[in-house]
């Protein structure tokens, strides 16, 4: 994921919108196409976005419980995707096995927030350079066309 955009509406929702690679049905990397996705939160005033300088940072990791990710991690057990395993699994199930999209349980930040009393769930978006953090009732998404790279190029 990468190119975010954060926008919070007062009283209303919290949207997240970043490019995506799309790997469907493609065997290799070459000309891979960018898709932008827009991720709709309802209710999310609670928003914390941070740049990622270390994806190996065992602070930031630490605040995690990586436990129920999919098992494509290298060697030091961080969430990186092992290439050839992820994409073919993504093929395998036709979906992507990881989207790094997470919905954070027994969230900390839900009772210091006070955002729990609402019904509220904690939610992260990892990209490759920033990762998002939101407090919000659910979510939805849609596809956005074309990518913010594309308009941009």
């Amino acid at each position: 994921m990468s190119a975010f955009r954060v926008e919070v509406t007062e009283n209303d929702a919290a949207e997240v919108a970043f490019d995506v690679y799309d790997l469907s049905g493609r065997d290799g990397v070459e000309d891979l196409e960018f898709l932008r996705v827009v991720m709709e939160f309802p209710g999310g005033q609670w928003v914390r976005m941070y740049p990622v300088i270390d994806d190996d940072d065992p602070d930031l990791l630490g605040r995690f419980d990586w436990g129920s990710v999919p098992s494509f991690f290298d060697a030091t057990r961080s969430p990186h995707e092992t290439g050839e395993e992820f994409r073919s699994a993504w093929r395998a199930a036709g979906v992507c096995p990881d989207p790094w999209v997470y919905e954070v349980e027994s969230s900390t930040w839900l009772g210091e927030s006070g955002a729990g009393r609402f019904g509220c769930r904690h939610f992260l978006v990892r990209g490759r350079e920033m990762w998002v953090e939101v407090l919000a009732l659910g979510y939805s998404w849609r596809w956005h066309r074309p990518a913010r790279s594309s308009e941009l190029g």
